[in-house]
């Protein structure tokens, strides 16, 4: 009986903690599930809905860009690419050696693959391969079920369809760089380029439009179920610019491979019809990219293929820039049509002589007769009597030493010196001498070609301060549109006058420096000026060996350069070429203007009519 007490006891004590323990584990239990079923819920409830939905970014189509007659210069093309994303995948590592077998990886592809999953959101898509074939797309899709997480996707290419002939203008499209991610961690899905350089990069904000989003049904290794819900990406807007396409080409074939640039704009309107820099660049090399020869031969290319020269050039614009000099003068009463200078070659200032390009002079010169034959003498004295401030003043009002705001990055500012610029640049007083080289376009003087095609119109169409333009809102209807609205610059009708007359002279008087580039069809005669820019000082002992005539290297030789416009009556079209190291503007520029302000006229008849 005291033994059955005994075991009795013993047993409700070892029932007691049996119980006990039992009860622990159950409320353990309960206490685990009340946290993930009640205070976790909503947690594991998305891990959940991650594990059956996907949701993708739809990226929008690009805008085009378009001439001014709708031929494509930047448009898009469908292409391939193998992404991966890693919340669909449970096992990156494997799927990556599965898909090695399929499409073999670099070591340095696998760690930037890697390197990249560790740093983006597990829903943004890796990019892996770019520019897939059809087959390689193919062979992906029949192998799905040993690459989960990883697909193929339909992405846009950018295309340049025009090739080096816009190369420049409209620049490219590349993937985002590291501070573009900073500031958007959208921008690092795979298929996205922002634009670089040019119209691309200006516009970028519009030309990209807004993405969408997908929200997909997947199955276990990530293939589609179904579509559940779209918000449709906005696409990016169509940009028409005023260039024309085919004139383009012209003017490059004209240019015919020399290191130069030409700009053709309608003086009355201020479209931008051409904007040509040669050598060029392939923008389509930007995408699919360069060889280590073909990169090493653009940038070590001694003419600069890779710079505009049309925006960033900057030349010393040489005679080009002397109706900026003679309008000075006549404003400011330093002289008349009267005034006559005697030009025997060269003018003495002090131990100095500034030399004419005509070695034994021009006799005395009015103004009308020193613009046709470009006279040096007459203007050095001229700008001697005007002063470098006033020169400086009238130039700033054509549009020099300023930015054009054609909006285009890159663009240079050129340089208008005065004395203001010398104190503050070069902390040294102005001289009698720089005013007379800057007389004449020498010296501290820089512009760009653009510059110059503003200037021109400036001067050719009634002294409206028109500014260049490249993009417009809507499609042009012809070359004959008008109607400026720009401001008249304070300049008398007169002084304008004068300026014409000696410009129209220079083509179109059987002394003028380009009367063999003349344009003899009644009705589309052109005027203009010529000018010749020095790229290395030459001194006395040199000039008297006759070095300007001796056949010089290539990069020594002088800029040609040349600034017209056409026709002559109610001028419409303007203008502005320099070739580098060309030499001469009357034999070098002068005829590819004329060709080209004959092309331009012959199309405006076509397309008015």
């Amino acid at each position: 009986m005291k033994y059955k007490k005994l075991l009795q006891k013993s047993f409700s004590r070892r029932a007691a903690l049996i119980a006990g323990g039992k009860f622990v584990l159950i409320s353990a239990l309960i206490s685990r599930m009340y946290y993930l079923q009640v205070i976790r819920a909503d947690h594991y409830k998305v891990l959940s809905d991650k594990n059956r939905f996907n949701l993708r970014v739809v990226l929008p189509h690009r805008g085009q860009i378009l001439d001014r007659w709708g031929a494509a210069i930047a448009t898009s093309k469908p292409s391939y690419q193998l992404v991966l994303v890693p919340e669909l995948c449970p096992d990156t590592n494997r799927t990556l050696e599965n898909l090695n077998y399929i499409f073999p990886l670099t070591t340095f592809e696998m760690k930037r693959i890697q390197k990249e999953i560790k740093k983006t959101p597990g829903f943004i898509p890796i990019l892996i391969k770019d520019n897939l074939s059809w087959d390689d797309a193919a062979q992906v899709s029949v192998n799905a079920p040993e690459l989960s997480g990883v697909s193929v996707e339909v992405v846009e290419r950018r295309f340049y369809p025009q090739k080096e002939k816009t190369g420049h203008i409209f620049g490219y499209v590349s993937p985002p760089s590291v501070q573009d991610l900073k500031k958007n961690s959208l921008l690092s899905i795979p298929g996205v380029r922002l634009g670089k350089t040019g119209i691309e990069k200006s516009h970028e904000e519009v030309l990209r439009g807004k993405p969408g989003s997908r929200q997909l049904e997947v199955d276990s290794v990530g293939r589609l179920v179904r579509e559940l819900e779209r918000k449709e990406a906005v696409k990016g807007k169509d940009i028409f610019v005023t260039l024309d396409i085919d004139l383009q080409r012209y003017v490059l074939e004209k240019i015919n491979g020399e290191s130069a640039t030409v700009v053709v704009m309608n003086c009355q309107t201020g479209d931008v019809l051409s904007l040509a820099s040669s050598p060029s660049f392939d923008p389509n090399k930007f995408i699919s990219g360069f060889s280590n020869e073909e990169w090493k031969q653009l940038v070590q290319d001694t003419k600069s293929p890779l710079v505009d020269k049309t925006i960033s050039g900057q030349y010393n614009p040489g005679s080009t820039f002397k109706m900026i000099t003679a309008l000075a003068a006549l404003e400011k009463k330093a002289i008349t049509t009267k005034t006559k200078f005697f030009c025997k070659g060269f003018i003495e200032l002090g131990d100095s002589k500034f030399h004419c390009w005509r070695k034994h002079g021009h006799g005395a010169c009015n103004i009308t007769r020193a613009l046709r034959e470009s006279c040096d003498v007459f203007f050095y004295e001229m700008a001697k009597r005007t002063g470098i401030d006033s020169i400086a003043n009238m130039a700033r009002k054509f549009g020099l030493g300023d930015l054009s705001g054609i909006g285009i990055e890159n663009e240079a500012n050129g340089l208008i010196p005065d004395r203001k610029w010398k104190i503050k640049n070069k902390d040294q007083g102005w001289h009698l001498g720089e005013t007379l080289i800057s007389g004449i376009g020498q010296g501290y003087v820089l512009t760009t070609p653009l510059q110059m095609a503003v200037m021109t119109s400036r001067m050719v169409n009634g002294g409206y301060a028109v500014k260049p333009f490249l993009v417009r809102d809507n499609k042009s209807d012809s070359y004959a549109t008008e109607g400026t609205g720009f401001p008249k610059i304070d300049i008398s009708s007169s002084s304008m006058e004068i300026i014409l007359k000696g410009m129209n002279q220079v083509t179109n008087h059987p002394a003028g420096t380009a009367y063999s580039s003349r344009i003899n069809m009644y009705g589309m005669e052109m005027g203009g000026k010529t000018g010749t820019s020095q790229v290395r000082r030459i001194h006395e002992e040199e000039r008297e060996e006759n070095y300007p005539k001796k056949i010089k290297p290539w990069i020594e030789r002088d800029h040609a350069l040349f600034v017209g416009y056409a026709p002559v009556k109610n001028p419409k079209f303007v203008v502005a070429i320099v070739v580098e190291h060309g030499g001469s503007g009357s034999t070098k520029a002068a005829p590819i203007a004329r060709d080209v302000l004959m092309e331009i006229q012959r199309r405006n008849k076509k397309y008015s009519t």
